[in-house]
């Protein structure tokens, strides 16, 4: 009887190990350990495949850099390359009272692999993204969009986007009133760019630099500063952008891609 009842007792912690529920907390806590590294996998052919029929819009800006926006049922991501090898990408959920969480992954071998840098929850800015864009390894800035009033939305890193803080921008007294979009930067050289927050279709304030974004200067329409001057135009609803710079036209009809027009 007693032989019995150890065999029974024996059987029953074999299947106790064995269950389903053990399985299940092990393959979590597989996953919590994969998590904890920052690399995404190498991509399949059929991941890239997908990944292109996701591409929402790509294209280049005045200095080469390649930006390109996915749309991917609950996920968004914004992608930009400086050169074929090295690029970021923000990745962001649905955005819930002007706070979107996200993940920035960097490439150094043309988007192979992604290691997760940095998030919203160290210092990668909550508030609704409007874009990201880098102007050589270690300058970068993202922009974003909230109801708050006088705001220029502009964050920057100095470090290839490991931290992220909020980079001032001055709003004149008359405009303090308005809630701004703002988009990434666009630069026409190492030096110069032009920064644009937006109210309401021309309703804009468009801001200038010469050293390479670490100031901005407000310039008005249709005006010159330094080697850009830039207007504005009302077209199908739509706003055609055109920036001369150094005697080159460049247009754009979403600030994000520009071509050269001669």
């Amino acid at each position: 009887m007693k032989k019995f009842i150890i065999l029974v007792m024996v059987c029953s912690l074999i299947l106790s190990a064995c269950s389903p529920n053990k399985t299940i907390k092990r393959k979590i806590d597989s996953n919590k350990n994969k998590s904890k590294h920052s690399v995404v996998s190498k991509s399949s052919e059929k991941d890239k495949k997908s990944n292109n029929s996701n591409i929402e819009m790509q294209g280049f800006t005045p200095i080469g850099v390649k930006i390109v926006r996915y749309n991917e049922k609950e996920l968004y991501s914004d992608a930009v390359f400086i050169n074929s090898k090295i690029g970021w990408k923000a990745v962001y959920t649905d955005c819930a009272m002007f706070h979107q969480p996200a993940l920035l992954y960097k490439t150094i071998n043309g988007g192979k692999k992604w290691f997760l840098i940095n998030s919203t929850k160290k210092s990668y800015p909550l508030m609704s993204k409007t874009g990201i864009t880098f102007l050589d390894k270690q300058t970068g800035w993202v922009t974003t969009s909230t109801p708050r009033c006088g705001y220029v939305g502009l964050f920057r890193s100095l470090d290839g986007g490991t931290t992220w803080k909020y980079q001032h921008v001055d709003v004149p007294h008359k405009y303090k009133g308005w809630t701004l979009g703002t988009y990434p930067p666009v630069f026409f050289s190492k030096k110069d760019g032009i920064l644009i927050g937006q109210e309401y279709k021309e309703k804009l304030l468009v801001y200038v630099t010469h050293d390479g974004g670490k100031a901005w200067k407000l310039i008005a329409k249709n005006s010159t500063s330094g080697k850009i001057k830039w207007d504005v135009h009302v077209n199908d609803e739509n706003l055609l952008w055109t920036v001369i710079y150094d005697g080159v036209k460049w247009k754009s009809k979403d600030i994000y891609r520009w071509d050269k027009k001669r």
